[in-house]
């Protein structure tokens, strides 16, 4: 993997996790503004603003979430085109690599007893 490649994965990470925490804070808005507006009638004087308030808090979510969406859908190409240039050197095989895990030799006093 080439620092460029290195790069473009964190930069696309960093922008999911900002479109994530945005969306994370237009759900909690909208949940703030629907226990609001919960329970008050037509009649009651502060109806209106809280379900205006609420309505918005709406339309934040669902643009929070297609901004979200894309974030991840962009994160998910640069992954896939660098996995793609990645020659079968740079990949780990889980497999060679537990064969040469260090093996821990209990003492006696240890095992259960049969």
């Amino acid at each position: 993997m080439t620092q460029r490649d290195s790069i473009a994965i964190a930069t696309a990470a960093l922008k999911w996790a900002a479109a994530h925490e945005r969306r994370r804070a237009a759900t909690a808005e909208k949940r703030r503004a629907n226990a609001a507006h919960r329970g008050l009638s037509s009649s009651n004087p502060d109806y209106w603003p809280t379900w205006r308030r609420s309505s918005a808090a709406d339309e934040a979510v669902t643009t929070a979430r297609r901004h979200e969406r894309k974030a991840a859908s962009a994160l998910v190409k640069v992954c896939e085109d660098v996995r793609g240039s990645l020659m079968d050197a740079d990949i780990a095989d889980p497999a060679a690599s537990a064969s040469r895990a260090p093996v821990l030799e209990l003492p006696a006093s240890f095992l259960p007893e049969a």
